[in-house]
């Protein structure tokens, strides 16, 4: 009896052991991990309470068992919460960045939209002078020269005018001052400003470059006969001085250094230009010549045309390809030299003479003529 009552005892223990048990936890809703496994438990993710979403699982709010094991649950099932691979909107509103990017978003415009400056305001293109050119009120005019605003502005008498890139078939009167008499040439500084030589007055003035207001004078010394005013690649300000047969040099901020370049054959200088390479170009109105000097010390380099090429020159101007423009006044001609071997290229001449002359930025060269006050295109 005793044995019987022990294989039943046995057997019902055997049986026991080969049913599923039931949650051994009823309060922590987990399974084999019980608190403490790779799974998620009451709210705390794999990363201990911060996933990438924040207190969420990358499936907003619910791992693949929602606070379950994979294990069917009453509170659970994984068919309605389970992990698709793919953000829900839920995590996308909340990983999108709030700073400032500098872009307007793709998702709102669907292409990329800069917000950064577009840059400096645009200058009008120099559109050609037209047929026959325009007429100053006077009939002396002297030096020329391209303003970054994209006017042309030339001297006549004891005015400055300007034409207008827009509007090239009128002129205004933009410069004059009494104190300043017999304008000769003119030349924009990089302070925006500017300068006139004034024959009359023995000085350099300046003006607003954007009003044409009188500003002060600059410079009165060492010249004498002041005509071209140009600066130079290193800032400086160079004035042919006609009367002394040289050329002077100035700081930006007016401080005098004396005579830069000057030659025996250098008689009445005129115009003057820097070329392509940095050196210094200067014409020689009484001795007929065009000299280079270099543009550093000041030492004489060549002559690169003699009285057998020009006549009285003034005017100089360089070509974008190296090419040199003259103006040989006496021989009422505009001649054009090749770069380097200053051949003479081409000649155009006329009844008038050539005095002032610049380059604008489409490759025109333009001409002021004394005697009848126009300012044209050559060719």
């Amino acid at each position: 009896m005793k044995l019987q009552h022990l294989s039943l005892a046995l057997l019902f223990l055997w049986g026991c052991k080969t049913q599923a048990p039931e949650d051994t936890d009823p309060d922590t809703d987990a399974d084999t991990d019980a608190d403490s496994d790779t799974d998620v438990d009451a709210d705390v993710d794999t990363d201990s309470d911060a996933d990438s979403d924040a207190d969420a699982d990358t499936d907003a709010d619910a791992d693949t068992d929602a606070d379950a094991d994979t294990d069917a649950d009453a509170d659970a099932d994984t068919s309605s919460t389970a992990d698709t691979g793919v953000l829900s909107t839920a995590d996308t509103a909340a990983a999108l960045p709030t700073g400032d990017t500098g872009v307007v978003s793709t998702a709102e415009t669907g292409a990329p939209v800069p917000t950064a400056d577009t840059g400096p305001a645009f200058t009008p293109q120099w559109t050609g002078l037209p047929s026959g050119g325009v007429t100053l009120p006077g009939t002396s005019p002297e030096g020329v020269t391209f303003g970054p605003d994209g006017g042309v502005y030339i001297v006549e008498g004891d005015t400055v005018y300007r034409i207008d890139p827009a509007a090239t078939s009128t002129f205004t009167a933009f410069a004059s001052d009494p104190s300043a008499t017999n304008l000769q040439g003119l030349d924009f500084g990089a302070d925006g400003l500017l300068y006139v030589t004034s024959r009359g007055a023995n000085t350099v003035v300046r003006f607003d470059g954007s009003t044409g207001a009188y500003v002060d004078v600059f410079a009165s010394t060492t010249f004498s006969g002041p005509n071209t005013p140009v600066f130079g690649p290193d800032g400086r300000l160079y004035v042919t001085s006609r009367n002394t047969d040289s050329v002077v040099r100035f700081e930006a901020d007016g401080t005098d250094l004396g005579v830069f370049a000057t030659d025996a054959s250098l008689g009445s200088p005129e115009g003057m230009t820097f070329g392509p390479g940095g050196d210094l170009y200067v014409s020689g109105r009484l001795s007929s010549v065009v000299l280079r000097f270099d543009g550093t010390t000041g030492a004489l380099v060549e002559t690169v045309a003699d009285s057998s090429v020009v006549d009285s020159p003034e005017g100089l101007a360089f070509a974008a390809d190296g090419s040199l423009w003259v103006s040989s006044r006496d021989a009422n001609s505009v001649i054009h030299l090749a770069a380097g071997t200053w051949t003479e290229l081409e000649r155009f001449t006329g009844t008038d003479r050539p005095i002032g002359m610049a380059i604008v930025d489409n490759g025109d060269v333009i001409v002021a003529f004394r005697g009848t006050g126009e300012v044209r295109t050559v060719p």
